[in-house]
């Protein structure tokens, strides 16, 4: 399953980009209509999406705007997934 999420805003630098992921308890950056943010929102939904076996990725372009994408396995992907795993966790006790 694909979401993507794009903004025409003021987009960001490769540095922005690279730390974006990143929790930042005193940082503060503004946003298009001058609001504040704290940037805990994009670590917490990064962390969601890999609880969940998914990606997260981030394309930007600064006065362009900014692309996330966010790519989760379906949900029989996902029953398949685990099925797997608990199998083979079983043989390795045995």
């Amino acid at each position: 399953i694909e979401i993507t999420v794009r903004d025409t805003g003021l987009g960001m630098t490769e540095k922005q980009m690279t730390n974006l992921f990143h929790p930042r308890i005193t940082a503060s950056f503004k946003g298009t209509a001058g609001e504040k943010g704290a940037g805990l929102g994009l670590s917490l939904c990064k962390r969601f999406v890999e609880i969940n076996q998914g990606k997260i990725d981030v394309s930007s372009k600064e006065g362009v705007g900014t692309t996330f994408k966010v790519l989760l396995p379906s949900a029989q992907e996902s029953h398949e997934a685990h099925a797997e795993h608990y199998s083979s966790a079983e043989a390795k006790l045995v």
